[in-house]
């Protein structure tokens, strides 16, 4: 290609390289808002950790029935209570937490799963 050739069509390629990458900011920040209307809110109290193939977040609530929640990718909040679940025992709470399809091999590939994202804690301790 000759070096007019590649001046020619270089603003061409600058157009193009940004409007993919604008594209994808897009994208990612529409990826975002959906991951985020799927999120739910839910209170109660936090009874236990039950502990099996997967640790599931347990919790009573306002109804008085209890709701368990697989723990799969959650955040800082939730890891500090696997760690430590006798501190939380009885505690009010607020979890954050999306209905998914996962990939659970032991299940026999995916199924539908509800899964505890993070926690805020309510009222003083």
């Amino acid at each position: 290609m000759s070096r007019l050739a590649f001046l020619c069509l270089l603003p061409v390629l600058l157009i193009a390289v940004t409007h993919a990458c604008a594209v994808e900011v897009c994208l990612s920040t529409l990826a975002e808002k959906v991951k985020a209307a799927k999120a739910k809110t839910l209170e109660g109290t936090f009874l236990r950790i039950d502990e099996g193939d997967y640790f599931h977040w347990v919790m009573k609530t306002a109804d008085g029935g209890e709701r368990s929640f697989f723990i799969l990718k959650p955040d800082a909040t939730v890891d500090k209570v696997v760690e430590e679940p006798a501190a939380y025992l009885g505690r009010r709470c607020r979890i954050t937490w999306k209905a998914s399809q996962e990939a659970i091999p032991e299940a026999g590939g995916k199924i539908d799963v509800e899964q505890v994202l993070s926690v805020e804690w309510l009222g003083k301790r």
